[in-house]
């Protein structure tokens, strides 16, 4: 019967371990990055001057077949201050890059392409984002007197109502009769 010898069996079992992880850090070594910053005039251009935008962006990163492979919000990122947010880990290939934010409107499209190569630089994405504008409120003057119009109507309604009502209660105990009759009539 042949003898094992644990060394050797250690030594191929370490090899085989080393080699599996070198080929999948070679097969998933890519990664692809944007670059979000407030495009002050909307040109979809990073001018002079646009600063980075480090929070309220989220992305998502899609393969061919649409599934999403990762997703992450700016503000977790460590290069977050740049405005940089970077997906890892990737093999080569063609992928989508999908932004959204509730704080700035993406001045051009929310679904980019990007391409990772195998001994190529990682490939970066401008995302030029401009912030949001708040809903401008109706006229000052008129908020208070519609208010009131409203609420005078309702008070007119709820008066009217138990008006009805009051009504209604004094017919019926009218047509029973006065309160002498009813209480000879009672045993």
């Amino acid at each position: 019967m042949p003898r094992c010898r644990p060394r050797r069996v250690l030594l191929l079992l370490f090899t085989a371990v080393c080699g599996s992880l070198w080929t999948s850090a070679q097969a998933g070594g890519g990664q692809a990055c944007l670059q979000a910053y407030a495009d002050a005039n909307g040109n979809q251009q990073r001018d002079t001057g646009e600063a980075p935008i480090s929070h309220s962006v989220a992305a998502s990163l899609h393969d061919a077949r649409g599934l999403t492979i990762q997703a992450a919000l700016l503000e977790s990122s460590p290069y977050a201050v740049e405005g940089l947010l970077c997906f890892q880990a990737l093999e080569a290939g063609q992928y989508e890059l999908r932004v959204s934010s509730a704080a700035y409107e993406i001045s051009g499209s929310s679904a980019l392409r990007v391409s990772v190569q195998p001994g190529q630089p990682p490939p970066r994405v401008d995302v030029s984002l401009q912030p949001l504008q708040p809903p401008v409120p109706a006229a000052q003057s008129e908020l208070p007197l519609a208010a009131l119009r409203r609420a005078a109507i309702a008070a007119g309604t709820v008066v009217a109502l138990l008006l009805a009502l009051g009504m209604a209660l004094l017919l019926a105990w009218l047509r029973r009769g006065s309160p002498a009759a009813f209480a000879e009539s009672s045993p």
